[in-house]
């Protein structure tokens, strides 16, 4: 789990929140001087600086059952083509318990679900993988010199080489605006290979 209960999950709403603002079409206001750094700062005192995948993960489904992962490359032409397809989503719990992918699920005050109603939350373990860590923007910069198809990541070939890639928290603040990751609204983690699941209540 990521961070001190109250302080860390404050602070990665803040970052949900200002990383959804540079995508909603608004513009908004530069950050104050020394922001940065306090931000940075907050990161490694909270835990949220680790960029460790770390087993259980958070999975929100129906039923708990683990679907087939068939990874291909998305659609183009929108943000939604920078995201794998076919595969399974996790993400890291913060302290306490809670995802950090609720937000997506439950709304800011618990209006609506980004992908519908009736998803549950489940722990998902894993042993020993190969993930491709999202912490910088030269890790993009990287993943797309490797697995670059034009300006766009083929996530296929990604799988030849590695189950997972895993957007941090750190990754999400400051690469997710980045082709290759945009879209990706919180931190998470596409797993493009099968690596046997064991998934458990959460």
């Amino acid at each position: 789990m990521m961070g001190e209960q109250v302080d860390a999950e404050r602070l990665y709403r803040h970052i949900v929140f200002a990383h959804s603002l540079q995508h909603s079409g608004r513009n908004p206001p530069e950050p104050t001087p020394g922001a940065v750094e306090r931000v940075m700062r907050a990161l490694e005192e909270t835990g949220l600086g680790d960029s460790t995948l770390v087993s259980p993960q958070a999975w929100h489904s129906v039923d708990g059952v683990v679907p087939e992962i068939a990874v291909s490359d998305g659609p183009g032409g929108s943000v939604f083509g920078d995201k794998p397809v076919g595969t399974l989503w996790t993400s890291s719990f913060l302290a306490g318990g809670v995802s950090a992918w609720q937000w997506g699920e439950w709304g800011e005050w618990g209006e609506w679900a980004e992908f519908g109603g009736g998803r549950r939350l489940f722990a998902v373990e894993f042993g020993d993988v190969e993930v491709w860590t999202i912490d910088s923007p030269g890790d993009v910069g990287e993943l797309g010199r490797r697995y670059g198809v034009g300006r766009r990541i083929s996530w296929a070939a990604v799988a030849e080489d590695f189950d997972a890639v895993h957007l941090s928290v750190r990754g999400l603040l400051t690469a997710g605006h980045l082709g290759g990751v945009r879209g990706w609204d919180a931190e998470s983690t596409a797993w493009l290979r099968p690596v046997g699941f064991r998934v458990g209540s959460a």
